[in-house]
């Protein structure tokens, strides 16, 4: 049996190691990446009692090693989905080492044989069904990433006494209950069922939409406010792509956006603004124009997966921008984001001042690959950001869900003067960089900043819709005529015009 046990252990721990590598949370909740934690429980019933004097003081350290495996687990912790293989292993072995080798007269024993903790031991299975979903409830209730630090110990509190409340009035009646057997199991398949079906209808009418008004249904998910339906598609670079404005082959003049995410959702107002001058525009999408190798490398948690795909984009666009009848290139990027990431030996700091001259020194370098005769370079600049997702609280004033005055009013001031102050710390100073491009071998400098901010404050609705995604991006399922206004404030018209001279 317990050779057996080992075998499983080895197993599920190597399943555990390779799976917690590219995907942490498969390997904490999946059962094969955790049998070998049970297992190793299960070893101690197993192994001898170390009785032998001699590995008396020996005995006596274990335990405490295993309390330094679970502290050093604890207090590596910085988030709650920090899975990372080093903090499980260590909690677990530490768990292993305490029950294995602990003795009843240690001073370690007595402590945690306290009431208190005791009391806490006794309610843990409670607490660990209860803490998650209430830490998520109030999440979304408060609209908050984290539990603010002033409502912690209240939260802990709260928690413990909903525990108790499960472990002395649900757990322990049903554990000294007398049950008639043959109805277990019908009365449990039956519950499940019900569960199930509650669940589907929730599933399958998208988490009952009909509750919430039609507004807050359109920022529902980030899914939802990035739909938008390509009017056309056009082959370059290789493949078919997303096309606005008036079809290639009808078109006065051609352009293409280059870029990431913030290209993507710069083109239903480009859609619009192009049909207006007869202009065809396609989408070049997936990688920032300047992260390729021999340019500037992006650190991603997938960084060789990703470069290489970036590599792949960036020849095949500079190939496809060979063709005489495009007459613009934009580019368009989480440009201050990507600051942060960017890098060019393995070695390189990742820093916001090193990530500026490399962002330079890449666009210096490509700028004049694309560049042509009678062809206009455009860099778009990032919109303005936020400091935090606006969408929780764009939500909260659309919904009905009972909630403070004082918390209402706060988001309401948030949403109705949205600061400028993230772009004053962070993103100036790289579109101060950007800008030393203008007018520059007919590169032109579209900062969005000068059109969607005054000094002081930046709009977030346009028509009664709120534009923004989430801390960076704009929603691509606006309203049509929303599409036209926002396109028209940040002067997608002009610069459309440029395309046709």
């Amino acid at each position: 049996m317990l050779s057996s046990i080992f075998v499983l252990i080895v197993i599920s721990f190597a399943t555990y190691l390779a799976i917690n590598n590219t995907d942490p949370q498969v390997a904490f909740y999946m059962p094969y990446t955790r049998a070998w934690e049970l297992a190793l429980g299960g070893v101690i019933a197993f192994l001898p009692e170390i009785a032998n004097k001699r590995f008396s003081n020996f005995r006596k350290l274990l335990p405490w090693i295993g309390i330094i495996l679970i502290g050093a687990a604890v207090f590596q912790f910085r988030s709650p989905v920090d899975f990372t293989g080093n903090k499980v292993v260590a909690s677990v072995l530490g768990a292993f080492l305490l029950i294995y080798a602990i003795q009843p007269t240690s001073l370690l024993y007595r402590i945690l044989a306290s009431r208190p903790l005791v009391f806490v031991g006794k309610i843990s299975y409670s607490i660990y069904l209860f803490h998650l979903p209430m830490i998520v409830l109030w999440k979304h209730y408060a609209g908050t990433s984290i539990i603010p630090h002033g409502y912690g110990l209240l939260f802990i509190i709260t928690t413990i006494f909903i525990s108790w409340l499960s472990w002395r009035f649900i757990e322990q009646p049903f554990r000294q209950a007398q049950w008639n057997w043959r109805a277990v199991f019908p009365t449990f398949f039956v519950s499940e069922l019900a569960i199930a079906c509650l669940c589907g209808i929730v599933l399958f009418t998208d988490g009952a939409a009909a509750r919430v008004t039609a507004s807050a249904q359109s920022i529902d998910s980030l899914d939802v406010m990035w739909n938008w339906s390509c009017p056309n598609l056009y082959t370059l670079a290789e493949s078919p792509r997303c096309t606005g404005g008036t079809p290639w082959d009808n078109a006065i003049g051609h352009a293409v956006i280059w870029g990431d995410s913030n290209a993507a959702h710069f083109m239903p107002m480009l859609d619009a603004a192009a049909h207006r001058q007869n202009v065809s525009i396609s989408l070049l999408s997936s990688c920032a124009p300047m992260v390729a190798t021999g340019y500037a490398m992006e650190f991603a948690d997938n960084a060789p997966s990703r470069m290489h795909e970036c590599d792949a984009m960036h020849r095949s666009v500079v190939n496809a921008l060979n063709r005489q009848d495009i007459s613009m290139v934009i580019l368009a990027a989480a440009w201050h984001r990507k600051t942060l990431r960017l890098y060019k030996n393995s070695s390189d700091r990742l820093d916001e001042d090193s990530g500026l001259l490399l962002l330079k020194s890449a666009l210096n370098k490509l700028l004049p690959e694309i560049a042509t005769e009678g062809r206009t370079v455009v860099i778009i600049s990032e919109v303005p950001n936020w400091f935090v997702d606006p969408i929780p609280c764009v939500l909260a004033l659309k919904t009905n869900l009972l909630r403070s005055s004082s918390f209402r009013s706060t988001c309401r001031d948030k949403i109705d003067n949205f600061d400028r102050t993230y772009y004053n710390l962070y993103q100036e100073r790289t579109d101060n960089v950007l800008r030393t491009f203008n007018n520059r071998k007919g590169v032109v400098i579209w900062p969005t900043v000068d059109d969607l901010c005054s000094k002081k404050s930046c709009t977030t609705v346009v028509d009664g819709e709120f534009i923004y995604r989430d801390e960076g991006h704009l929603r691509r399922n606006l309203k049509a005529q929303t599409n036209v206004d926002l396109a028209d404030l940040l002067q997608f018209g002009k610069l459309m015009e440029l395309a046709k001279q």
